[in-house]
């Protein structure tokens, strides 16, 4: 029981260690500050239901390096954190995340060109792969499963730009799609990029075929203001990569199609905004029927 004990003690003085430093460390002079743009320093999230019990707030602090990158944030409520690293190129190379147990993943992002393959520490039978253009913007995505030391591909995302945002994606999957799932972008901002999961063995591997149908389709609609996130890497190469747009997104519409190519389901979310003088965002809601979710920013 003691080793227990001071097990817990250790983990909650290292991640007392870890807010210490986030919150006294990094570009903390910040002499550039006049001639860069303004950046999230901090972020407050509150989720309100009809449950009561489902009702949650946080805090996320944000900190970055003399490179004006983002190197670490973590939540005041909770215990969630994230630590960032780059190559010399300023490309993300290492994401590690942080839960109340300790690390709990590790996303590697490896460098070849214009492609970038990512992988996790404790996930070693998938990956992804990321085309960028020459602006650094996602123009495709595939996902591989490695099953008797060969690589398959099992789906591909298609992104397509205009003026900066990303507009829509196409997702297409192999034609057998039921022995995989991706989880869904929950937890933001301290969300983990997710790869393709099987559900229930390697042997759906042989089932799939090298034709691709049309899985999903999403569209995304903007203002004409400040995105904050926009040169946050972490969220390029994640389901939510509209956070890479140079605009906020007002809506999204998201088609999903059965196997014969007709649309069977359709799902619309819509996000109101309030700026600031500089037209940076201030506060954006979301609201369903019996939920909602506001999001507050302070800027430094």
């Amino acid at each position: 029981m003691r080793i227990l004990c001071n097990f817990s003690m250790l983990k909650s003085v290292l991640f007392s260690l870890f807010i210490l430093l986030l919150t006294s460390c990094g570009d903390k002079n910040d002499d550039k500050k006049d001639e860069r743009a303004p950046r999230l320093r901090q972020m407050n999230m509150q989720y309100i239901s009809d449950d009561p019990h489902w009702e949650s707030s946080d805090s996320a602090l944000f900190r970055y390096n003399d490179e004006n990158q983002l190197i670490a944030m973590a939540g005041l409520a909770t215990v969630d954190s994230i630590s960032i690293q780059y190559d010399s190129e300023g490309r993300i190379s290492t994401a590690t995340f942080f839960d109340d147990d300790g690390v709990y993943s590790i996303i590697t992002y490896s460098w070849a060109g214009n492609k970038m393959t990512m992988t996790e520490a404790d996930y070693a039978v998938a990956k992804s792969v990321f085309e960028v253009n020459g602006d650094g913007r996602i123009v495709r995505m595939e996902s591989y499963f490695l099953n008797e030391d060969q690589w398959h591909m099992v789906s591909y995302v298609i992104y397509n730009w205009s003026e900066g945002n990303l507009v829509s994606t196409e997702t297409w999957q192999s034609y057998s799609k039921n022995g995989t799932h991706q989880k869904g972008s929950h937890n933001f901002p301290f969300m983990k990029p997710e790869l393709l999961r099987l559900t229930s063995g390697k042997e759906n591997l042989l089932l799939l075929k090298n034709d691709f149908i049309k899985d999903a389709e999403v569209f995304y609609t903007y203002d004409n203001k400040n995105n904050p996130f926009k040169d946050l890497q972490l969220y390029r190469f994640s389901e939510v990569a509209y956070y890479s747009s140079v605009n906020n997104v007002l809506s999204s519409i998201r088609n999903g199609f059965n196997i014969s190519g007709e649309v069977i389901e359709t799902y619309t979310d819509d996000y109101n905004f309030t700026y600031n003088p500089e037209n940076y965002p201030l506060i954006r809601t979301e609201s369903d029927f019996s939920w909602s979710i506001t999001e507050t920013y302070l800027y430094e």
